[in-house]
């Protein structure tokens, strides 16, 4: 069997973090160990409280799982700190294991999810062991210091953040307005290549949407998938569960069931 790890937050309301990070990876049929590195109490609409985990407890999670599990990817969601942060590289840094990292810093209802300092480190040490990295727009603008509002100023942002350090980014392009009818998502790989992946743009408002791909998109590393071909499936996917979406409070919807 297949297997990754996920390095994530955990959301109280299961719609984002590790809890949706282990669904996408059942309807892969991929087992999902998890290192949790921070508690949201959080509901379909808001985030009221985040406590972060015990930096030497998260090296305890880290530790005990990669000398036990063979991984055949890992994805890295939320780091709330540079402590946590530290203790990724040191430990992933010795591994030739492929990361998935998706650089969250805000949550959609606008709570900050990273610090600063987790951000440099972010741009300093995480990116760079990374296989590809999944920044949305307001994340790319952030980590490149930069103004993105065209499909030009995301490829602009790509080749900024190569410079970085990051082999394969996947700029989503959900909050990019260019187009009522369709979101576009772009590629650009180790080799230099752009890629402009879409799919029609629907109207409901989700959450957990960046949490499913780049899991997605991690599984189908895992089972030997080419980064293209995985962001294709993994855009597929979150596709799919989108159309299929549920709405189980008061707050955003949430990607449905295959």
């Amino acid at each position: 069997m297949y297997k990754i790890l996920s390095i994530a937050g955990s959301d109280s309301s299961s719609i984002a973090g590790i809890q949706s990070d282990h669904r996408t990876s059942l309807n892969h049929n991929i087992y999902c160990a998890t290192c949790i590195t921070a508690l949201t109490a959080q509901n379909s609409s808001k985030i009221s409280a985040i406590k972060q985990c015990d930096p030497s407890f998260f090296e305890q999670q880290l530790k005990i799982i990669l000398c036990d599990i063979k991984f055949d990817a890992i994805k890295i969601g939320m780091i709330p700190n540079e402590l946590i942060a530290d203790i990724i590289h040191h430990y992933l840094s010795k591994f030739k294991i492929k990361i998935i990292f998706d650089p969250i810093i805000k949550s959609s209802s606008n709570t900050i999810l990273a610090n600063k300092e987790a951000v440099s480190s972010f741009i300093s040490k995480i990116i760079k062991i990374s296989y590809i990295i999944t920044p949305n727009i307001d994340e790319a603008s952030n980590l490149t210091n930069s103004n993105i509002t065209s499909i030009n100023d995301v490829k602009s942002a790509a080749i900024q953040l190569r410079a970085l350090g990051a082999n394969n980014i996947l700029i989503k392009g959900g909050h990019l307005l260019n187009s009522k009818n369709h979101v576009s998502n772009i590629l650009y790989d180790k080799n230099n290549n752009f890629y402009e992946i879409k799919n029609k743009r629907l109207e409901k408002n989700f959450r957990g949407t960046g949490c499913a791909l780049s899991t997605a998109i991690a599984c189908n590393i895992a089972m030997g998938y080419d980064v293209y071909n995985s962001v294709k499936k993994g855009n597929s996917y979150v596709y799919k569960t989108a159309k299929k979406n549920i709405k189980i409070g008061k707050g955003k919807n949430i990607l449905g069931y295959l």
